[in-house]
């Protein structure tokens, strides 16, 4: 009984703050996002779905830079200032508007790449130039969930991600049974449209204050934590979007394309159990960013967290990598297994280290590292890509991922451990 007294504290703090309220909002996203493309899969022919996905990963590359790092800078940012009110709306303010501004630009680079640039698969084009818009209003909805969690307003937050996720996956699916990819591609906009409409009215901003234009904010760290932030997160996300992108190069087989979409349909989805921790750990290592012995004792105990969770998680899919394959997508994606499991391999490498460390190491400012490491992570994944998929086709791709993951998930935790060790 004693035993469990003293687990009651701990978990009386984690739900007062609000942990179990993203967590299971998280999950509850991620499985329904998982089931949603389960059944697309099941839904579209193999080829129509392989272009999908070639047609979304060239947009997931253009949006890589979204909004020029706003979401990034205003999470660190308004965390900072959370205790001046109009300081902290003014910031917010701020990077709205000139998030707009950038993606708008960028909508105009999708579409002329879209009409000019020679697609590798038939038809791709025409869908690339349907999704102009989507960085954009993309954006508008993550940039108001932002204002959420910068308030630690983590129920609103959880409760809105779960009004976005269903509305993205019905809308979605409805789309793809009327009308299959452009239909799915519009029930996408009007899935974002209307989760920005319930945002806009639950969580109205709050009108300007006239204590806002007395606030003055450094506009250069804006800049600088925004566009390091979007260098730092477009080259790792770069590096889960380039095996898609090389399969579609090298193979040119929309076939290909979609088994390797499957193979990393689960170790990706997998990644909401380190966002989720980090979307709720984030706001309070920004703001204990001073306190030494706060911050190293906090990260040895999630990390050792990290690593025993996300182990059990890797061993679970090396283990069922056929059998999980096999009835999740069906038999004519079995060819994905051997991928399946080499990923897997990265998720852990991401999760259990360098996710952590990497996020933690901008709450110290230390951006550039995070930069270097992305860059030659990247550089090493393009490296290996060129030289492996041709030779091994779509096990090259998983290869050149996980070894990129690993060069990363090693140093970065070293690094932020130097970091904070004098603190």
């Amino acid at each position: 009984m004693a035993a469990l007294d003293r687990l009651k504290g701990p978990f009386a703090k984690l739900y007062r703050t609000g942990f179990f309220h993203i967590f299971g909002a998280g999950t509850i996203n991620k499985a329904v996002s998982s089931l949603t493309m389960i059944v697309l899969v099941w839904l579209i022919p193999k080829a129509e779905y392989g272009l999908y996905s070639y047609v979304f990963n060239i947009v997931s590359i253009f949006a890589l830079f979204n909004g020029l790092g706003a979401s990034s800078a205003l999470l660190q940012l308004c965390c900072e200032h959370m205790e001046d009110r109009p300081l902290m709306l003014a910031v917010f303010r701020y990077g709205e508007r000139w998030g707009r501004v950038a993606d708008v630009a960028l909508a105009v680079l999708i579409l002329v790449y879209a009409l000019v640039a020679p697609g590798a698969l038939p038809g791709s084009q025409p869908l690339l130039a349907l999704y102009c818009l989507y960085p954009l209003v993309v954006l508008l909805c993550e940039l108001r969930l932002v204002y959420l969690r910068s308030n630690l307003d983590n129920r609103a937050y959880a409760y809105m991600t779960n009004v976005q996720t269903l509305l993205l996956a019905g809308l979605s699916v409805g789309g793809a049974l009327v009308a299959g990819v452009p239909g799915l591609i519009a029930g996408q906009y009007a899935a974002y449209a209307a989760s920005f409409a319930v945002l806009a009215w639950r969580h109205p901003l709050p009108k300007p204050m006239p204590e806002e234009r007395d606030r003055t904010f450094s506009k250069r760290e804006y800049w600088y934590v925004a566009l390091v932030s979007s260098l730092n997160n477009g080259l790792i996300q770069a590096l889960s979007l380039s095996g898609t992108f090389f399969v579609g190069q090298f193979l040119a087989s929309d076939v290909a394309v979609a088994s390797y979409k499957v193979a990393t349909a689960i170790p990706f989805a997998l990644s909401f159990a380190p966002t989720m921790l980090m979307t709720y750990a984030y706001p309070r290592f920004a703001a204990q960013c001073h306190d030494g012995a706060w911050t190293r004792r906090n990260y040895l105990r999630l990390t050792a967290a990290c690593v025993g969770g996300f182990g059990a998680l890797l061993a679970a899919g090396l283990a069922f990598g056929p059998q999980v394959i096999g009835v999740v997508f069906g038999e004519q994606y079995l060819d994905a297994v051997p991928s399946f499991r080499i990923l897997m391999v990265g998720f852990f490498v991401t999760a259990a280290l360098r996710q952590p460390a990497t996020n933690f190491l901008v709450t110290q400012k230390r951006l550039l590292a995070n930069t270097v490491m992305a860059a030659a992570s990247i550089a090493l994944n393009v490296v290996l890509s060129v030289v492996l998929v041709p030779r091994f086709q779509m096990e090259g791709a998983a290869w050149a991922y996980t070894a990129s993951m690993a060069l990363f998930g090693l140093v970065a935790p070293v690094l932020y451990w130097r970091t904070v060790r004098d603190l």
